[in-house]
């Protein structure tokens, strides 16, 4: 039943994702053509045209990328709090795992869609600018080698601190948002709204209190003489702080099954 339950939730979160994966496809294929448009023409009408659709397909993204954080969301309160969940807590398979195999769908998901849209922001850069692959590859190195400078760190090592950082962030959010809509459940009336209400609180509560967090460590690194080389590993070990905090909120609440609606 557990390996049915994680072919079920990847065939079903997939179908609507792979539709944002298409979006993003087709946005980059009618910028590049555009952009080769413009070049092989030089005609200003086509620099125009490629002017007004490069501003469109940056917003695009953003709300490629902002949809899929919302229709990930809904989709786990659709199918744990929504009358689905009462089908959803019925299958032969502990509550915890229910949980976690939404939350890595989720989380495997969204990294896809960061990473498609990286790939179409390459793609376009490398025909529109007419540089090619090289272009594409001189800015990452340039990027790479800038912040690994900056962090004091070898490159390769930079380059691990940032995709583990970037999964744990996309992790992060995604429990955020999921123990905002657990939290909901804990009202009489108004579950979604109370739970939205709850995600927006829960962030700022966690910026506030991160930001207190950075201010209290630099002062102890700064005082205690510590080598700054610790503050990658400090950011690491706060995002799984609050990954183990919202991830606590939603099992606990999951595992009294409240309120379903």
């Amino acid at each position: 039943m557990l390996n049915t339950l994680w072919k079920h939730e990847l065939k079903a979160t997939g179908k609507t994702m792979s539709s944002v994966y298409v979006v993003f496809a087709i946005a980059t294929l009618l910028v590049c053509a555009l952009s080769l448009g413009m070049r092989n023409t030089g005609s200003g009408v086509m620099g125009v045209l490629f002017s007004i659709s490069l501003f469109f397909y940056v917003i695009t993204l953003i709300v490629l990328m902002t949809g899929s954080l919302i229709y990930l969301c809904w989709r786990f309160y659709h199918t744990m709090y929504s009358p689905q969940g009462y089908l959803t807590h019925t299958l032969p398979v502990k509550t915890s795992w229910i949980l976690n195999c939404k939350v890595v769908t989720s989380v495997f998901y969204y990294l896809l869609a960061c990473a498609v849209c990286l790939l179409s922001v390459a793609v376009t850069g490398m025909v529109s600018t007419g540089e090619g692959f090289g272009f594409v590859i001189d800015v990452v190195r340039e990027t790479i080698s800038e912040g690994a400078g900056e962090f004091r760190m070898s490159e390769g090592f930079f380059v691990a601190f940032m995709i583990t950082v970037s999964a744990l962030a996309c992790l992060n959010y995604l429990l955020l948002f999921f123990a905002g809509s657990s939290i909901g459940q804990l009202a009489k009336r108004s579950k979604g709204a109370v739970g939205i209400a709850a995600g927006i609180g829960l962030y700022y509560v966690s910026q506030i209190a991160t930001v207190l967090l950075a201010v209290i460590g630099y002062f102890i690194i700064k005082q205690l003489g510590f080598s700054y080389r610790v503050i990658p590993f400090s950011v690491i070990l706060l995002q799984m702080f609050w990954i183990c905090v919202y991830y606590m909120i939603n099992r606990v609440i999951l595992a009294r099954h409240l309120n379903l609606e």
